[in-house]
C-alpha cells in the first residue's frame, strides 16, 4: 500500500548546508488512512475530523521529517503538532516541514547550528493566477532586484519571492509567536549563480532581532516547484549581533 502512496525521495544538498534538506513525491489519491499504522506514523487527535487531503499531507510531511531526523539518529522519533500547529521537535532540534499538491519537503539540525529554521515548497503559480500577487508580497524594487531588469514580475519570480520570504517567517516563528505580512520583509540580495537571497527584517521583533536583522536563504528550482530555505543564525550570533 505505502508504496503507491509515496513516489520517491531525495536529498536536497546544498540547499541549507551543513543539514540536507528532504524532498518526498507523494501520491494524495493513493491516500489510506491505513497508512499511518503502517509507516510508523502517529495521527494526532486535531486529523479526526480532517478531510483526506489533509491527513495526506499531514502524513507526507512527517514520512519527510523522519528522513530528515535519520542522519541526527532520531529517525524513530515522532513531530508531533503543538498548540499552534507547528511540529514539535525533539528537544535539541530545531527543523521545519512545508508541502504542497504532492510534495513535502523537511529540513532540521541541532539547535546550536541554527536559532531557527524555515523550509517552504510551493509550485509556480499559473500567470492566470496571479492577480495582484505581486504588489501585496513585495516593492517593485525588490522584484527589480531579483530579476535583474525592471521586467513586471513573472510566475516563477513571483512565487520564489513568495516561498523566500515564508521560510524567513517559518524560521522567526518559534521565537516570535506572531504572523507577519510579507512587508515586513524586503529583498536586499539575490546572488542568482549560488541562488542566494538575503532579506532585511522591516521591524523590530526583539533585541536580538532588531530592524535591519538579516536572513539569508537559498533557493532551488525544479520541475514547476520552488524550494526555500532559511537558517537563521545561530544563538551565539544573534547575541553577537551577526546576522
Amino acid at each position: 500500500m505505502s508504496s503507491g502512496f509515496v513516489r520517491g525521495m531525495r536529498t536536497l544538498a546544498g540547499l541549507a548546508p551543513p543539514a540536507d534538506a528532504v524532498h518526498l513525491r507523494y501520491a494524495p489519491e493513493a491516500y489510506d488512512d491505513r497508512l499511518f499504522a503502517e509507516l510508523g506514523i502517529a495521527a494526532p487527535p486535531s486529523l479526526d475530523r480532517a478531510v483526506a487531503k489533509r491527513r495526506a499531507e499531514f502524513l507526507a510531511g512527517r514520512l519527510a521529517a523522519r528522513e530528515a531526523l535519520r542522519p541526527l539518529g532520531l529517525a524513530d522519533r515522532q513531530v508531533s503538532p503543538g498548540e499552534d500547529r507547528a511540529p514539535q521537535w525533539p528537544p535539541g532540534i530545531v527543523g521545519s516541514i512545508s508541502h504542497c499538491s504532492g510534495h513535502a519537503v523537511a529540513l532540521c539540525l541541532e539547535a546550536g547550528t541554527a536559532a531557527g529554521v524555515g523550509i517552504d515548497v510551493e509550485r509556480i503559480m499559473p500567470a492566470a493566477d496571479m492577480g495582484e500577487l505581486p504588489a501585496f508580497i513585495a516593492k517593485p524594487a525588490e522584484f527589480e532586484l531579483l530579476n535583474g531588469d525592471g521586467a513586471r514580475p513573472g510566475p516563477a519570480a513571483a512565487t520564489l519571492m513568495f516561498s523566500a520570504k515564508e521560510s524567513v517567517y517559518k524560521a522567526l516563528f518559534p521565537q516570535v509567536k506572531r504572523i507577519l505580512d510579507h512587508g515586513a520583509l524586503e529583498l536586499v540580495s539575490h546572488d542568482r549563480t549560488a541562488g542566494a537571497l538575503v532579506l532585511a527584517l522591516g521591524l523590530d521583533l526583539a533585541a536580538d532581532l532588531p530592524r535591519g536583522f538579516l536572513a539569508k536563504v537559498r533557493y532551488r528550482r525544479f520541475e514547476d516547484l520552488v524550494v526555500s530555505a532559511c537558517l537563521l543564525a545561530s544563538p551565539g550570533d544573534l547575541q553577537a549581533g551577526r546576522g
